[in-house]
């Protein structure tokens, strides 16, 4: 295959690639998870809005902290995965929440039996979607708000203290209000999460990530696409080995050298006969040269 024909090989396939991923950008831009303009508790009250969300995850890449861990299992993994972090502490402060209430202790303090009950009211309080499209309005439970604030109390003291075993310094987020902001977003990202998607049993996120307390499990479809995209995979590659292979591509038909060309023509045992006559005419060489000095030694005697 020549230059040419390559260049324009890698022209369409650029194309190609380019007009699938910007498709499937304008596709997905239906599905995307909401900003609520303004989150409210049970009262109407506003705790905080869109423009606070959009300040967090300023903060987030302001800091280079998709660097540090990730958010949706999107980053470097190198420290903790934030919505994945803040999505548990949120049902651990759901769960103490009805533990408090049912039976007047923590969630930890709870037989199996409790704890079970508990963990049903947790995923019942989570998963339903409380995001009102007409309003863009996204009301909070009591229970949610607990976890709102337990979100929010546990990343001002990582990013204000530092955390030794993440890796975070102190004063890694250095102003409060910062640390706040951020903690808004990684609130936003886990209700996200965990929080059906209209019409759908899995969340915005597939059910990513995982956490069996407020029923995030694989989806149906994760199976099915998981699966499918690695099948797709070998059989794409299957079929590229055997095309090249098959036809010739890029490199032609297989061609030896031009010494590997010869000797492959040459018989097999050409070389041997022609070592072996070599060392005979050497041999006979030898023997005629003792028989010529034994004659010149009896005639000077």
């Amino acid at each position: 295959m020549s230059i040419k024909t390559l260049k324009w090989a890698a022209i369409l396939c650029f194309t190609v690639g380019m007009a699938v991923l910007l498709g499937g950008g304008v596709a997905m831009k239906k599905d995307l998870p909401p900003y609520p303009g303004k989150v409210v508790d049970s009262g109407g009250t506003v705790l905080f809005e869109k423009a606070d969300i959009i300040a967090g995850q300023d903060v987030y890449q302001r800091f280079g902290l998709m660097d540090h861990g990730a958010v949706w299992g999107h980053g470097s993994q190198r420290g903790p995965e934030f919505s994945a972090s803040s999505l548990n502490i949120i049902a651990e402060a759901v769960g103490d929440y009805f533990a408090m209430a049912d039976y007047g202790k923590p969630y930890a303090q709870l037989d199996e039996m409790q704890k079970g009950i508990i963990d049903v009211k947790t995923k019942a309080e989570i998963k339903p979607n409380r995001y009102d499209a007409g309003s863009d309005t996204l009301k909070l439970t009591d229970a949610q708000i607990k976890g709102l604030g337990r979100v929010a109390q546990h990343w001002e003291k990582t990013f204000k203290d530092g955390e030794i075993r993440y890796g975070f310094l102190p004063n890694t987020v250095p102003e409060q209000e910062q640390r706040l902001q951020i903690a808004r977003f990684f609130f936003w990202t886990a209700w996200v999460a965990s929080t059906l998607r209209p019409g759908e049993d899995y969340s915005y996120t597939n059910n990513w990530p995982p956490d069996t307390r407020v029923g995030n499990v694989p989806s149906t479809d994760a199976f099915f696409y998981s699966v499918a995209g690695v099948l797709a995979l070998l059989l794409v590659l299957a079929l590229f080995v055997y095309w090249i292979h098959r036809y010739g591509l890029w490199y032609g038909e297989a061609k030896g050298t031009a010494l590997a060309e010869k000797r492959i023509d040459s018989s097999a045992t050409d070389g041997f006969l022609d070592r072996h006559h070599l060392a005979g005419v050497g041999h006979l060489s030898g023997t005629d040269h003792r028989r010529q000095g034994a004659r010149q030694a009896e005639a000077s005697g």
